[in-house]
C-alpha cells in the first residue's frame, strides 16, 4: 500500500474516532495516546517508503555506473 494512502487512512480514522462527542474525557485521553503511537508508525512508514524510493532512484544514477566502471577496470 502506498505511503500516502496509509497517511490518508490514518488521518481519516483519527477524525472518525475524535468526532464522537459522547465519549468521556478518560476515553479520549486513552485514544490520544493510541493516536500518537499510530501517528508515529504512519510517519515512520511514510519516511521509510520515501527513503527506499530515493535510494532506488538515485542509486541507479550514482552507485551503479561507478560499480560497473570499477569492475571493468579490475578485468583489464
Amino acid at each position: 500500500m502506498p505511503a500516502l494512502l496509509k497517511l490518508f487512512m490514518h488521518v481519516y480514522i483519527s477524525w472518525v474516532f475524535f468526532s464522537a462527542s459522547s465519549w468521556s474525557e478518560n476515553a479520549l485521553q486513552q485514544w490520544s495516546w493510541l493516536w500518537l503511537l499510530d501517528s508515529f508508525v504512519a510517519l515512520l512508514s511514510f519516511w521509510l517508503d520515501w527513503e527506499f524510493f530515493l535510494v532506488k532512484s538515485w542509486g541507479k544514477i550514482f552507485i551503479h555506473p561507478r560499480v560497473n566502471r570499477d569492475l571493468n577496470f579490475q578485468g583489464t
